[in-house]
């Protein structure tokens, strides 16, 4: 599965200022899939679905969930009911900003918060105050160049020099580099492989030609073309399979036209979603029936103990009288063999020494026993 790249957000991002003016009904989590969800005058229902490390779309619907996590009941706490004023994103990173207000009760005043989700991995979702201070985060951790703890001032990520919104270093970029034109746009840009292919080829120059041999001003005139270009989505299937999904077209095979640029990402992303849980239902499954295994074997260890302490104090009693035991046992078989079992009984019930024998049954050939 790909992930977002920060060109993928670029473009995403023209679509997602739909859901700007929208109520925020609730939050969700589960494993590693965070959703807001948004109501919109135009649009509904909507489910903001950021799969944190990977990507992010918007659908009409989520996934199973489980019990909100302390973070989740902590943004609906703050969030719910607030209203979405803005929607945008840190130029040439995998990063989207929620601008929310909402009114507080207690003195009656607007207030601002931003709702920042980092889609780059290991991905986390955090509310900042109005001062960009956090507020609380789904997950703490100090970082070589910025701390994510409550209270701590956000620091965004170190910025790339050059992206789509700022190509003003690109000629001091490109003729430090020593990276082929492919690499250095899929990396110093962050766009990843699947765009800095297509502008390659829309410079109509081979992969391995090094960035520094590239003019500038060219690739610059390419680049804020391809920038502005209008959204024209696409996917690229390999039978009912999505391998790929484009903001316009490209210059590859078996494209399939789709409404919108988020449409493409759903399409695409979904589909490792439905893996995934046919994945997760199988490994229930097998849990389940390991909890069952489980459980029938704690019973039967639980019973073997109770049957160990019980056979054991048999077993004592029977050494205790083992002597007892092994003169009167063949003594009877032997009396029942000659004169039959009616002599034998009454023999054991007139001779208080043989009271321990609580039962004869001759037909089944046993004697019960009772060893105090």
């Amino acid at each position: 599965m790909k992930a977002f790249s920060s060109a993928d957000l670029y473009f995403l991002s023209k679509e997602l200022k739909e859901l700007e003016g929208g109520r925020i009904e609730s939050f969700y989590f589960e494993d590693t899939l965070f959703y807001l969800k948004v109501f919109n005058k135009t649009k509904g229902h909507s489910y903001v679905t950021c799969k944190l490390g990977s990507y992010l779309y918007v659908s009409k619907e989520k996934h199973e969930t489980s019990h909100p996590n302390p973070f989740i009941s902590f943004l609906r706490k703050y969030l719910k009911n607030g209203f979405i004023e803005s929607i945008s994103i840190v130029p040439g990173e995998r990063i989207v900003l929620f601008t929310v207000s909402k009114k507080d009760k207690e003195n009656d005043s607007i207030k601002t918060y931003t709702l920042l989700v980092e889609i780059f991995a290991p991905g986390n979702v955090i509310l900042l105050d109005e001062e960009k201070t956090i507020i609380n985060s789904l997950t703490k951790k100090n970082y070589k160049d910025r701390i994510v703890r409550n209270k701590e001032t956000y620091i965004f990520p170190p910025a790339k020099k050059i992206n789509f919104e700022n190509l003003d270093q690109l000629e001091t970029q490109m003729k430090e580099s020593e990276l082929l034109g492919v690499v250095f746009l899929a990396t110093q840009f962050g766009m990843g492989s699947k765009y800095a292919e297509e502008i390659i080829t829309l410079l109509g120059i081979d992969k391995k030609t090094p960035i520094r041999e590239i003019n500038s001003d060219t690739l610059k005139q390419v680049l804020e073309t391809f920038r502005e270009k209008q959204l024209n989505p696409c996917i690229k299937k390999d039978g009912d399979k999505v391998v790929d999904f484009y903001p316009f077209e490209f210059n590859v095979d078996n494209l399939e036209k789709v409404d919108s640029f988020n449409e493409a990402a759903l399409r695409y992303f979904s589909q490792f979603l439905v893996k995934e849980d046919k994945k997760e239902k199988e490994l229930q499954d097998q849990l389940k029936k390991l909890e069952k295994r489980l459980k029938k074997q704690q019973a039967q260890k639980e019973q073997m103990l109770k049957d160990y302490d019980k056979y054991q104090e048999m077993g004592n009693k029977i050494y205790e009288h083992f002597s007892l035991l092994e003169e009167v046992l063949p003594s009877i078989n032997k009396a029942a063999k000659e004169k039959g079992w009616d002599y034998v009984l009454e023999i054991i019930k007139s001779n208080e020494k043989l009271s321990f024998i609580s039962k004869v049954d001759y037909k089944n050939n046993k004697i019960e026993v009772d060893l105090k």
